[in-house]
């Protein structure tokens, strides 16, 4: 089987191992910062206040679907004019997609201040409770004309594969926040005055990045004037990518968090968040594994490298699933002891909630690669119809359940869909790889998920002792659950090949002395 690292790419294998290392720490860093600070605000806000807070921020995450697909869509198109001579086009392809966002941005705008108007109808809140949302959301309304096309940069970056400048400006865009917070929490001020801290902390971090992405693009050949062409083509392309992001925001935690702040309140926003940090987990631990794909997957597109594609989502399928899927099986079994350590016993409300959540998500590794590759085909509308319909399906099924079971009922909708989605996502995804469905679930599934089994007794068996009484100890506990897996997957799920390319990477950290014309190492 061809190794699709070893094609050529726009980058080697080192800017690869480099920018997954930087993913890989600025993942760490907000992790750590949402374990340590989110009891603290709960506690400082109080429960409800909190919950007001996270219905601003859900409302704002909703108007991030004015994104159109058109993100992913300068990722691709960079990384493809980056194959040609000095990169050229590349100016043209920024200043389109930045025109694009600017009208996006006030959008987005109106869409904040809209709802900031009804939020007293809309939600189940008080009076004093509808004032809040509507201040943080018209805050963060004057937010979006600046952020929209200034994210263009971040996107652009991303296209030359510099995901390791874009994980440093995460990791002091985190740091702000973190100085945000404390500040808010030893001056007894509350959502507003973090909110405002947030967004200057957004506004300085995006020049950061602004003025990383010129000095990437400055010998890039070309105008720096928009062309409509490209415009339609971000439109076209990208439309497919909007519609699955629509069912990704219905099928994933904003809507629940709107179902909730509806029909119960902002109390119960706020217990589901405890809930969606720990799932979160297990998201951030799988965007980290995929997050250097696209461009890798829009190049060997663009050269007609089919095999390597194939290659790519076969070895990229196994190499998710042994990375991340132990991570959701130990946080499935944990999360009542975790919660209650990390916010005491009175949220237990929190845990089947973060339990359904999980359960949804440990098939997801075996087809999480499936997107990145797709897009970077340009193949990813014939995803949207199947998409579209199992967002219906959570949504409805979500609505029901919470009318029925309360607050684990938006969870047990999203549990339905992912369970609805896994084989149908999968046979269209094998479809347009050229790789057989049963081929896929031998070559990804059968080496990987017997040894489950393998966390699982080592993480049962650590919770029978006292380190169940305490986060470190069931750090402590998850660590060695899941580094058991790791130790058997390397005997047992890897063949010899596999394994040379795993120490291939890993040396890709390190500097040899010799390197390619490229920065790969020789």
């Amino acid at each position: 089987m061809p190794d699709p690292t070893t094609s050529s790419p726009p980058v080697g294998k080192r800017r690869i191992a480099i920018n997954t290392a930087a993913m890989g720490l600025s993942q760490v860093v907000t992790v750590a910062v949402s374990l340590i600070f989110l009891p603290l605000l709960v506690r400082a806000f109080g429960l409800a206040t909190y919950g007001v807070f996270m219905l601003s921020v859900t409302v704002a995450g909703y108007t991030y679907l004015l994104d159109l697909g058109i993100g992913v869509q300068v990722v691709r198109m960079v990384a493809e004019r980056l194959t040609g001579e000095e990169g050229e086009g590349v100016p043209g392809v920024v200043a389109s997609a930045a025109v694009l966002f600017a009208m996006a941005g006030v959008v987005a705008a109106a869409a904040m201040i809209v709802v900031g108007v009804v939020a007293g109808v809309l939600f189940r809140v008080t009076p004093a409770q509808a004032d809040l949302l509507r201040s943080l959301l018209w805050i963060g309304a004057a937010y979006q004309l600046w952020y929209w096309p200034a994210s263009t940069a971040r996107h652009a970056l991303g296209g030359y594969q510099r995901y390791d400048a874009l994980a440093w400006t995460t990791i002091a865009s985190t740091t702000l926040y973190a100085v945000s917070i404390v500040y808010v929490l030893v001056s007894g001020r509350g959502p507003v005055a973090l909110t405002v801290l947030n967004v200057a902390a957004g506004t300085a971090v995006s020049l950061v990045t602004m003025w990383l992405l010129w000095r990437s693009a400055r010998r890039a050949s070309g105008r720096f004037s928009p062309s409509v062409a490209t415009m339609r083509e971000m439109l076209r392309s990208g439309f497919p990518v909007f519609l699955v992001q629509v069912a990704h925001a219905v099928n994933r935690q904003h809507t629940d968090r709107l179902v909730l702040g509806i029909v119960i309140g902002p109390a119960a926003v706020a217990l589901y968040e405890i809930a969606a940090k720990v799932s979160a987990l297990v998201s951030q631990a799988g965007d980290l594994v995929v997050s250097a794909i696209l461009p890798v997957a829009a190049g060997l597109s663009v050269k007609g490298e089919h095999a390597n594609i194939r290659a790519l989502f076969l070895r990229g399928a196994k190499y998710t699933s042994v990375l991340v899927a132990p991570v959701t099986v130990v946080l499935l079994l944990i999360a009542q002891p975790f919660i209650r350590a990390w916010f005491g016993p009175g949220f237990s409300a929190s845990v089947p909630v973060a339990q359904a959540l999980l359960l949804a998500q440990l098939l997801v590794p075996l087809y999480l690669i499936g997107d990145s590759i797709l897009i970077g085909m340009d193949r990813f509308s014939r995803w949207t119809p199947w998409a579209l319909t199992l967002a219906a399906v959570n949504l409805v099924a979500s609505v029901l359940l919470v009318l029925r079971f309360g607050l684990v009922g938006v969870a047990l909708g999203t549990l339905l869909a992912y369970v609805l989605e896994f084989p149908v996502y999968g046979r269209m995804l094998t479809r347009e790889t050229g790789v057989g469905f049963v081929a896929w679930l031998r070559a990804s599934m059968l080496p990987t998920y017997p040894l489950l089994a393998v966390p699982a007794v080592v993480c049962l068996a650590g919770l029978q002792t006292g380190l169940r009484t305490s986060i470190p100890g069931l750090a402590a506990i998850g660590v060695v659950a899941v580094t058991a897996y790791w130790a058997a997957a390397w005997r047992v799920s890897l063949n010899g090949v596999e394994r040379g390319q795993v120490r291939s990477f890993v040396r890709g950290f390190f500097p040899s002395g010799r390197t390619g014309a490229d920065g790969d190492v020789s």
